[in-house]
């Protein structure tokens, strides 16, 4: 047997399948495909998988390669289309009598080594299911291999983690191809069936409920769905250790394996399991089966049906759906928060979707249990009456049940001591949309059988006190269903006389009960049934929960996040009446943006929580503080109050963990109402990866105390009603023009030739139409401004729009005669119309759009002043129009104004960036803050007077910037490019400060220079004295000599650079390097005279010499010295270590202004140098400081800023004592000339001289204490 493969091998192969040269026989490829399939990872070592090469079937025919159930055909080259179609026939014989002989479903391959063809069988003929291109080298042999391993499913204890589900189970694998290939074939084949039509209305119903207008009925999602929740019915078989490939189909989809292990609610027969019902259906289950038992399922400690859920369903289809899942970190701490005392605490999730706040509540209870000491037996029985969850989503449901065991875990599942258990996850309408009209009605629970008008009653009715016992109500509807189904066909009209007594029906219920027995015999005889057991026991949930009995005592999860204007139009008549009825309603212009969420929780609390019970829900952020959600945070239900607690505000968690920002809101029933609290916890950072385990520390967010900013009307600029929105130019294809060539003919006067202009920003379907090219009349070539047009103080320009719309107003209709006046126009718009009306879904017309809410014609006639500013963007800007000509698209809002000085009134408070930081906690935001758009006059704007100097003075300021800006020349023409480079403008300019002194920068200094005609460049070199003139205590304006403000100032300029400003001892001002500490100063000569306030401190400074130690000495005074004189790279040996330290405490080096390098040693001793022995006063020899320094010059040192070891220029003898005389001349005798000059002395009095003239701040321990009243350190008198 040949060994497993080498990675060099198996790339050698490869190569040889992918370049394939003529002169390669076909057993030459199929001996290197059969080597090929023998790599260990497609799990087919010869002694554990039978590869077959030239197998035989049928007669005189053989199979090129047989692996499990595949077989593969090998060709010498799939180029040709004959070779193509007899290959395909000819696996397609291979396949069908594979198929008849084993009696499980085949797959065939079709290869050449470098086309791989993967085909299923539908209907007697091969499909094509998925294909892959092979190509050379280490990531081509992967993507192979991985192709291969999905087809073939040969691999087994595949870890399930979310990287390899998505890689061998996702949509882009093969093995979903194929899967989902031959789901399509059969539901092709049998959805004309009765059963199946049923189960995909009833699906298709659920999900409008859920989803509102957002879910598209199509079949191509009933089938990625079924896929879905057969794939998790199996896998909760393979999760507590069931071999799946073993068991009936059947047994897979209905559950009845855990029902005889006396687990109940696990798997249920629903709206997926048709595939039993339909030809070919239990082969189908059967392959996938085979499929999922590849993973190993015994370990898995996550939410994986979620990992599942995204993998399958693209993230186009869930963003479409509103569908995404809670992180399971968020899940995990919201649990923890929420649930406080897990053993007494009953916990609904009633929107549990795949179960994430479920596993961790489950988890909760558990590791409470075990803490407590409960038998295993005993937590098992409590658990299912502790934790639930509802969800309307079916598929949510199916995988939320698995994920419940994932919970529970194997151990504990597989015990012998479980006892009974029961999965308490059902399907079921939380918020109660049809509770008047037919889900509970006049004290009955009542279910719809079918849509539309019928000959025979559609309600099935149940008597409501029926479902005061669950497990009762379940056995009766159960027993409905059996005994209807096998009266079927016969005269049977009732139920047995046995089951009445049996189940206690007493004879009120009686007639009622029959009534529904006739209806389901009706459906088993139309073909429609096989669901209604799972469907009416899990619907009656949510109306069994709300008795005051069964109620719960926490609330816990995400709720759907469904916009009223994605809500069907009965769902958004229901919404509006509850919302009202609550007072939730705000008013019909912000009506797009209520949200069901709030309803959701409203309804869930009234119905389900206890009457001290708490809640807390995942929820947009505007929940907290949009003004809309007002009537929500009142905390007034409908006859319930809460009292809600401070939220936790996720807004600035990156990356986002949902489309629209999200928040966590907190509260409890309660008997008065307490409004929601401004105080929130804002949690900011980086989100942990999207599938962590949960309950590890969260390193990378932190959570502060904080507030949100809530306004009310009465806040209101008086700007805001004067203030609307542009026309909506939209598509731009259909309107923006530039001119067109004409012939040498030219065009007739007051035409123009004009064609649409494009752009790389267009989006389909707009993108993939032609261009409109036409004669059109002048007047209706507007110039139009956008939101790219705008930037702060400044109008960039326009484009030019064909609109229907003449100077007058009247705003013309393609569809009418009157347009025909001007044939031009009337041409381009009726070709706009036609494109609009085949590309745009929906029936607003072109017309309606542009002109929607007549946000057009309103623009005229056009005011001579206009104010505009931008509907988004992280930063607000605004300009002054006055062209009378010019249209406003709808990416901006605008008002007119009276005068010049009003519109530079609103310009220069709209572009202020303080205004932006006021504003944007109170924007309308998705992921960010970026919607503007009437957010602003939610602040108390006041209006422009006259008689108010500061409004004058704002409008002045306003001018002037407008003026300055109109000069500006920007080298770059994107947009946001020139608003950044105004801003940064602005935020340099020195206008509208107060000023405390006449600031000027090094450009103002350097243009003062060229303007003398000078090449003088001002380098900042003069920047000290400079600032020490202006910063005299003298010159003070508009405050004392202290300056505190000019200092302020001037440190907000200085900053930007890394400088600070500041006051020395002698009061003048000096520049401090902010990163180094070096003080910026003029030349200073430390033999000057010094003033008294010098000579105080060198008197401080000299003491502490006395009292510091040598390592004080270095670290405290001569280090910060040496850094102010220009040296830099200054390190401290330390005294530790003396065999390292090679005759040196401290080396350095200083740049030249040629940028050459001089490396310095210091040798430093903390008192008195002279040239005797060692004294009393632990003066130290010059003999000893000798060798040192012979040691320091000798020896090299590394510096790892050029990488490099040099030997040390110079060395310092420093001294915290005198150097004598007798000292300095010994060294120098005993020392070369060479030598003579490397070294240099600093002694006590230089230090003092030198640390004070510099103006470095004493050390600590330096500065004088101060003294009390009776002249000591201390406010204690002497004693």
């Amino acid at each position: 047997m040949p060994p497993t493969l080498t990675q060099q091998a198996r790339l050698d192969i490869l190569e040889r399948l992918v370049s394939s040269p003529a002169f390669r026989s076909e057993a030459t490829i199929q001996s290197d495909v059969r080597m090929f399939l023998l790599d260990p990872e497609l799990g087919l070592a010869e002694e554990q998988l039978e590869v077959e090469l030239e197998a035989q079937v049928g007669q005189r025919r053989r199979i090129d390669i047989e692996v499990g159930c595949t077989v593969i055909e090998v060709k010498k080259s799939l180029d040709s289309q004959s070779v193509m179609a007899a290959a395909t026939e000819q696996l397609a014989d291979y396949v069908l009598t594979r198929t008849r002989e084993v009696g499980a479903r085949y797959v065939g391959v079709l290869t050449d080594g470098r086309q791989w063809i993967a085909f299923h069988e539908v209907d007697g003929v091969l499909r094509e299911a998925t294909r892959h291109a092979a190509t050379v080298g280490t990531a081509g042999a992967a993507a192979l291999l991985s192709w291969l391993e999905g087809v073939l499913a040969t691999r087994t204890g595949v870890r399930p983690t979310p990287k390899e589900i998505a890689q061998r189970l996702g949509a882009g694998s093969s093995s979903h191809a194929l899967d989902f290939a031959t789901l399509q074939s059969l539901y092709r084949d049998s959805k004309h069936l009765p059963t199946v039509q049923l189960k995909r209305q009833l699906w298709s119903k659920l999900l409008h409920s859920a989803l509102g207008t957002q879910f598209t009925d199509d079949d191509e999602l009933f089938l990625e769905h079924t896929l879905l929740v057969n794939s998790a019915e199996i896998i909760a078989h393979l999760l507590l250790g069931v071999d799946a490939t073993q068991l009936p189909p059947a047994s897979l989809l209905s559950g009845s394996q855990f029902a005889q292990a006396g687990l109940y609610g696990v798997v249920d027969r629903d709206f997926f399991d048709w595939v039993l019902e339909v030809p070919g259906g239990e082969g189908f289950v059967t392959s996938l089966a085979r499929r999922l038992a590849r993973f190993d399922w015994s370990a898995v400690e996550h939410d994986v049906l979620k990992v599942l859920y995204e993998s399958v369903i693209p993230a186009t289809t869930r963003k479409a759906l509103g569908e995404y899942y809670t992180p399971d970190w968020l899940a995990y701490e919201v649990v923890q928060e929420a649930v406080t005392d897990p053993l007494t605490q009953r916990v609904l999730d009633p929107s549990c979707g795949s179960g994430s706040f479920l596993f961790y509540a489950v988890r909760r209870y558990l590791s409470a249990a075990e803490e407590a000491g409960m038998s295993l037996t005993e937590a098992m029985h409590q658990v299912s009456s502790k934790v639930m969850g509802i969800d309307l989503h079916p598929v949510a449901v199916a995988l939320a049940r698995v994920t419940y065991l994932l919970a529970l875990g194997r151990d504990r599942l597989n015990a012998p001591d479980r006892g009974e258990l029961s999965v308490p996850v059902y399907l079921g309408d939380s918020i109660g949309w049809d509770q008047h009209e037919d889900l509970l009605s006049v004290g009955h629970l009542v279910i719809q059988t079918d849509e539309g008008d019928q000959l025979f009653p559609t309600e099935l009715r149940f008597p409501d006190h029926l479902l005061d016992d669950a497990a009762r109500f379940d056995e009766l509807v159960e027993t409905l269903v059996t005994e209807s189904g096998r009266a079927a066909d016969t005269r049977t009209n009732k139920l047995s006389e046995g089951t009445l007594r049996r189940l206690a029906i007493g004879a009120g219920d009686v007639a009622a009960l029959n009534e529904n027995f006739m209806r389901l015999k009706q459906l088993h005889e139309a073909g429609r049934n096989h669901i209604w057991s799972y469907y009416i026991r899990n619907v009656s949930r949510p109306t069994w929960l709300a008795r005051d009995d069964n109620q719960v005592d926490v609330l816990v999860g995400n709720p759907p996040w469904l916009s009223y204007r994605h809500m069907s139009k009965d769902m958004q008549a229901i919404f509006k009446r509850l919302s009202k009825a609550r007072y939730f309603w705000h008013n019909e212009s912000t009506a797009t943006h209520q949200d069901l969420a709030g309803l959701f929780i409203a309804r869930t609390v009234e119905r389900f929580l206890t009457g001290d019970g708490s809640f807390a829900f995942v929820v947009p952020n505007a929940v907290i503080d949009r003004d809309y959600w007002a009537g929500f945070r009142n905390g007034e239900f409908l006859d319930v109050n809460v009292a809600f607690t401070p939220s936790w505000d996720l807004r600035r968690i990156r990356p986002h963990l949902f489309p629209r920002g999200s928040a966590v809101v907190f509260g409890h029933r309660s008997r008065w109402a307490t409004t929601m609290p401004s105080q929130i916890l804002r949690w900011e950072g980086r989100a942990p990866a999207p599938h962590a385990l949960a309950g590890e520390p969260l390193e990378t967010l932190t959570r502060t105390p904080g507030t949100v900013s809530i306004t009310s009307e009465a806040d209101r600029s008086v700007y805001a009603p004067r203030f609307a929105n542009g026309a909506t130019l939209y598509p731009r294809a259909l309107f923006r023009v530039e001119p067109n060539a004409t012939s040498v003919l030219g065009v007739p006067h007051g035409r123009r030739a004009v064609r649409s202009q494009r752009s790389s920003t267009e989006k389909a379907p707009w993108v993939n139409i032609p261009p409109l090219t036409g004669i059109v009349e002048s007047e209706f070539i507007w110039p139009a401004i956008l939101g790219e047009h705008i930037a702060p103080f400044r109008i960039l320009g326009a484009d030019e729009f064909v609109l229907p719309m003449t100077t007058r107003g009247n705003v013309l209709d393609p569809s009418e005669p009157q347009i025909d006046r001007w044939s031009g126009l009337a041409d381009w718009m009726r070709r706009a119309d036609d494109l609009w009306r085949e590309h745009q879904n929906g029936p607003m017309t072109l017309l309606q759009r542009i002109d929607h809410m007549r946000t057009l014609r309103q623009q005229t006639p056009i005011p001579p002043l206009r104010v505009v500013y931008s509907k988004s963007g992280m930063h607000l800007c605004a300009a002054v129009l006055t062209d009378q000509r010019v249209v406003i698209d709808h990416t901006l809002y605008w008002a007119a104004v009276s005068s010049r000085s009003e519109a530079n009134y609103l310009v220069g408070i709209l572009n202020s960036p303080s205004l932006t930081e006021l504003v944007r906690p109170l924007m309308s935001y998705g992921k960010d803050e970026r919607h503007i758009d009437k957010s602003v006059w939610k602040l108390p704007i006041p209006q422009f007077n006259i008689d108010d100097d500061q409004h004058l003075l704002i409008a002045s300021l306003a001018e002037d910037l407008t003026q300055e800006i109109a000069q500006l020349e920007f080298a770059s023409k994107y947009f946001v490019t020139i608003r950044k480079n105004i801003r940064a403008y602005l935020a340099k300019s020195t206008q509208g400060e107060t000023r405390y002194f006449p600031y000027r920068s090094s450009s103002y200094i350097t243009e003062f220079f060229q303007e003398l005609d000078t090449d003088w460049v001002h380098d900042g070199s003069t920047r000290h004295r400079l600032i020490d003139h202006l910063m005299s205590p003298s010159d003070a304006m508009n405050e004392g000599p202290d300056r505190p403000n000019a200092l302020q100032q001037l440190n907000e300029v200085l900053e930007r650079e890394g400088f600070e400003a500041f006051y020395g001892d002698d009061r003048h001002c000096y520049l401090r390097h902010i990163g180094t500490n070096t003080v910026t100063v003029l030349q200073s000569n430390p033999h000057r005279p010094l003033t008294a306030v010098e000579i105080q401190r060198r008197n401080s400074l000299a003491a502490y010499l006395d009292m510091c130690s040598e390592d004080e000495l270095i670290e405290n005074v001569l280090l910060p010295l040496f850094r102010q004189l220009g040296f830099h790279r200054i390190t401290a040996a330390g005294h530790k270590d003396k065999s390292l330290e090679y005759g040196k405490d401290i080396w350095m080096r200083y740049t030249l202004p040629t940028q050459h390098l001089l490396y310095f040693g210091i040798q430093v001793k903390k008192g008195k140098l002279d040239a005797s022995g060692v004294t009393k006063a632990s003066n130290a020899n010059i003999a000893e400081i000798h060798n040192q320094v012979l040691m320091m010059l000798a020896h090299e040192i590394f510096d790892p800023e050029i990488n490099r070891r040099v030997l040390v220029d110079h060395a310092f003898i420093v001294a915290g004592g005198e150097i004598t005389k007798a000292a300095r001349n010994w060294i120098g005798n005993v020392l070369d000339a060479a030598k003579r000059s490397q070294i240099m002395f600093i002694d006590r009095s230089d230090i003092l001289n030198l640390y004070v003239v510099t103006n470095l701040p004493l050390p600590p321990g330096a500065s004088p204490k101060p003294t009390g009243p009776w002249g000591v350190s201390s406010n204690e008198p002497p004693v």
